[in-house]
């Protein structure tokens, strides 16, 4: 069975943070038992497959179709929309410009999964 771990606003932070190359963050993740958040920023920066690997092998599955479906993968943003991976789903559609998304983030008071999305707009606009 996929791994539906929930995480705090704070772990998504952090990996937010990680995400803009925040050294101290990416080591916070690995510190505070959120190794597959550390394995997914280095997938989605550094295009590493064996991160990538390692997600699919410790099957955290919401967190691997997300890594893939920042790179519009059909099937994978498919999988986050059908399986609990709501909130997953609609930062993939505000990293890549959708306001609407954005909205349904923070109507739904996941301003955390917003922080995110902005982190990943950034990155894709560069």
């Amino acid at each position: 069975m996929a791994s539906t771990k929930v995480y705090t606003p704070e772990q998504i932070i952090q990996f937010s943070k990680a995400i803009n190359e925040d050294a101290v963050a990416y080591e916070w993740l690995k510190m505070n038992k959120c190794p597959e958040l550390a394995a997914a920023c280095c997938f989605i920066l550094h295009d590493s497959q064996k991160a990538l690997d390692w997600l699919k092998r410790f099957d955290f599955r919401i967190l691997w179709s997300f890594s893939t479906a920042l790179d519009e993968e059909e099937a994978s943003f498919q999988y986050l929309m059908q399986n609990r991976g709501l909130e997953w789903a609609a930062t993939v559609c505000v990293s890549h410009g959708n306001t609407d998304a954005l909205n349904w983030l923070l109507k739904n008071r996941l301003n955390h999964f917003a922080i995110l999305a902005k982190a990943l707009y950034q990155i894709f606009e560069s």
